[in-house]
């Protein structure tokens, strides 16, 4: 027993020893004593500094709202500034053009500006031969030889747009609309998936009816007619869509009476701006509102539309490509069922070598807009009367006489009203 006795004389030992040592674990810090009354009047100071804290930072928070509506506004204003700048340089560089003697050399015929040699067309066209629509090569030549005979005075007049980097705040400046402007979704498309899905909801329901409150032959006879009325839509969408087209027209113009006239300014703008920037038209497609035009992307046979683009291939063919959006957005300030031109323009993007950046892609629609926005606007009466003709069914020769003479009509309106001042200005020196 000697060993027991042994060991708890040692534990006991180390116990004391322990009980003498100052703990490893714990770190105690002497605290001052404060008096009772000073720890209940102190004040929870994370409740005075929260509410001081939510103060300063919506203080700050309308701060910055205001710079940043500040910013906007000069931003804004900085962009009309560089308009009015732009057009003032040019209204300088046309008067100075306009100053130089008569007799001076010509050292270039050709590099004359376009518009200055389309006034020469005074005479009303009375109509413009056939086309060869079934060849670019052919059908630019064509005008190219009307041109040449004085037949045609405007086609490929209007000098193609340098592209330049356009940001939001002026593109917003320049048209004077907003970023909800433009109206990304289809009508077409969306009316088609609402007319396919009614048709199928109803008829199924026909069929249901037919069979459970007739019953016999003639409620199964009712039954299959009723289950075939979506074949029957199909059928029609696929044999002759424009019976569903005029359905759609029909039931928009219900809806909103400038529909008609929107899409007859959106294919009239695409008609004239590329008719002035030289692209041979391919074909017209009559639709129960309006003309339908399509181009040639160039004046060579073999451009494949799944070919790559160049640079600067692409960049004239998105402004003739969105001229029908930003006709819309000159007339209504808005502009809707803009899938395809859109989608075309994107398609056209990922075609061009090399890859563009994120930021082109962004900044090149938004420039080709401005562009076919600007040719617009300085044609504003000639795209009304070309959508009334288009409204009517014109075909490629009636649109190009439309054209043409509402051309002439404009600038001679034009030249009457500045020759009053123009001579009043030799008069006074």
């Amino acid at each position: 027993m000697w060993y027991l006795t042994a060991s708890a004389l040692a534990i006991l030992s180390i116990y004391d020893a322990l009980a003498f040592q100052p703990s490893t674990f714990t770190l105690s810090v002497p605290r001052p004593h404060l008096p009772v009354e000073s720890i209940r009047r102190r004040p929870p100071r994370h409740h005075l500094y929260a509410s001081s804290d939510d103060a300063d930072v919506q203080k700050l928070l309308e701060e910055a709202a205001k710079l940043r509506e500040e910013a906007s506004a000069m931003e804004v204003q900085k962009a009309k500034d560089d308009e009015a700048d732009r057009q003032r340089q040019e209204a300088e560089a046309a008067k100075q053009a306009a100053m130089k003697p008569a007799d001076a050399p010509q050292t270039n015929a050709a590099a004359a500006p376009p518009p200055a040699e389309a006034r020469l067309l005074t005479s009303p066209v009375a109509s413009v031969p056939k086309l060869p629509l079934d060849s670019a090569v052919a059908c630019a030549t064509k005008l190219d030889e009307l041109k040449e005979q004085g037949v045609i005075g405007y086609w490929n007049s209007e000098a193609r747009p340098s592209y330049y980097n356009v940001e939001s705040y002026t593109w917003k400046a320049s048209t004077g609309c907003d970023d909800n402007a433009i109206q990304s979704k289809s009508g077409e498309t969306d009316f088609f998936q609402r007319l396919f899905v009614g048709t199928l909801i109803v008829s199924t329901l026909l069929a249901i009816g037919s069979s459970q409150f007739i019953g016999g032959n003639l409620g199964a006879l009712f039954t299959y007619l009723f289950a075939a009325l979506p074949i029957v839509v199909v059928a029609i969408g696929s044999i002759n869509p424009g019976v569903l087209l005029g359905l759609y027209t029909n039931v928009q113009n219900a809806a909103d009476g400038s529909f008609k006239e929107r899409r007859r300014w959106h294919e009239a703008s695409h008609f004239l701006v590329g008719y002035l920037l030289g692209y041979p038209p391919r074909r017209v497609v009559k639709a129960p509102e309006t003309s339908l035009v399509e181009f040639y992307e160039s004046r060579d046979d073999s451009q494949d539309r799944r070919q790559p683009l160049e640079r600067s291939t692409l960049e004239p063919l998105c402004v003739v490509a969105i001229s029908g959006i930003s006709g819309e957005l000159l007339k209504y300030k808005t502009a809707k069922d803009t899938d395809v031109d859109i989608n075309y323009i994107q398609n056209l993007m990922k075609r061009t070598q090399p890859q563009l950046s994120g930021g082109q892609q962004t900044s090149i629609p938004r420039w080709s807009s401005l562009a076919a926005y600007q040719i617009l606007e300085k044609h504003q009466p000639v795209v009304d009367e070309l959508a009334g003709a288009m409204g009517g069914g014109a075909d490629i020769s009636e649109c190009i006489r439309v054209v043409e003479n509402a051309m002439i009509k404009q600038y001679s309106s034009q030249a009457t009203t500045t020759a009053p001042a123009e001579a009043g200005a030799v008069s006074k020196g």
